[in-house]
């Protein structure tokens, strides 16, 4: 038996992604049927969400979306997720597995838009494991520093996210149908940032690769 453990953010409320897409039933007119938080298509991993109706499919930039706002800045998350046991340096299974966020500063060489996964290894069955599957994936070595880097976001290799102080108050009236949750602080949009992704989004990768690169070497 192999055993795998996770680099997980967090999870939050299922009741508030219910009351997310009750919001975009109406926002659409008609019932989403499929929603994909993580849509890998056009413009790759990480930026955009898919909404599939029974007349429309429509992409958007996570940037805009209150719902991935919150979840991202840890303001959501279930209180046991902010003390979990689980997210520190000494794992306790065989492999860890997780998406390897800031892959593009690290290796820019091997980034794929489709997405980059990591694994740990952390017992020697976790090795040879590894060793054994070796030939059926792309690989690239790196180190637990690197992954655990100020400019990789794997910090829930590290530590649990952190509970910020406007968790107090992100769920206030998410049990009243008749006020719109997402109108609240903790669901408030960033210009900058929606700028930002913007322009991150329409820039080829190559260019943000030739970028990532002259950065590391100015500060190396």
């Amino acid at each position: 038996m192999l055993t795998a453990d996770l680099i997980c953010h967090g999870v939050p409320s299922p009741l508030l992604f219910k009351r997310y897409i009750s919001k975009l039933n109406n926002k659409y007119g008609e019932n989403i049927i499929d929603y994909n938080v993580r849509y890998k298509g056009k413009n790759g991993w990480g930026y955009e969400d898919k909404i599939k109706t029974k007349t429309n499919r429509k992409t958007s930039n996570i940037s805009f979306n209150p719902y991935m706002k919150a979840f991202l800045g840890n303001y959501v998350l279930r209180e046991s997720c902010y003390m979990c046991k689980y997210a520190e340096p000494n794992r306790i299974a065989d492999i860890t597995l997780g998406d390897f966020w800031g892959v593009d500063n690290m290796h820019p060489d091997f980034f794929d838009k489709r997405g980059v996964s990591i694994v740990l290894v952390n017992q020697q069955k976790g090795i040879k494991f590894l060793e054994n599957i070796s030939d059926k994936f792309e690989l690239i070595e790196s180190s637990y520093n690197q992954a655990t880097s100020y400019e990789t976001r794997n910090v829930n290799l590290i530590r649990p996210s952190v509970r910020p102080k406007i968790r107090d108050v992100a769920y206030n009236n998410i049990k009243n149908e008749n006020i719109n949750i997402f109108r609240g602080t903790a669901y408030k949009l960033n210009k900058y940032e929606c700028i930002k992704a913007c322009i991150k989004q329409i820039c080829p990768q190559f260019v943000i690769n030739f970028y990532k690169t002259l950065k590391g070497r100015i500060k190396s």
